[in-house]
C-alpha cells in the first residue's frame, strides 16, 4: 500500500489501495454544491461514494436507452427506446 502526497490547489493525500483509480473531473461551483447537498440528504458516505454510483447508473442507462434517450428520460420526454 502506497500513499503519495502531492501539493497544489488541491493538497492531494493519495492512499493507493490497487482497487481503485483517482479520476479528478471539473466542475462548475453550482454543480459542487448541489452534489453536496444530495449526497448529504440521501445519506451517501461520502462525494466520492455518490458520484460512483451516479456513473454507474448513467452508463447502465447509456447502454440501454443510448445518448438521445438518456436525455429524452432525464428531461421528461418521450420514453425512450431500448438499444
Amino acid at each position: 500500500m502506497a500513499s503519495e502526497y502531492r501539493g497544489g490547489r488541491g493538497n492531494v493525500i493519495e492512499i493507493d489501495l490497487g482497487l481503485t483509480k483517482v479520476v479528478s473531473v471539473k466542475v462548475d461551483m453550482a454543480t459542487l454544491k448541489e452534489i453536496d447537498e444530495l449526497y448529504k440528504s440521501f445519506e451517501y458516505r461520502s462525494r466520492s461514494e455518490f458520484i460512483r454510483e451516479a456513473l454507474i447508473m448513467y452508463m447502465k442507462l447509456l447502454k440501454r436507452f443510448g445518448r438521445e434517450g438518456v436525455k429524452k428520460l432525464v428531461n421528461g420526454g418521450a420514453e425512450p427506446k431500448t438499444k
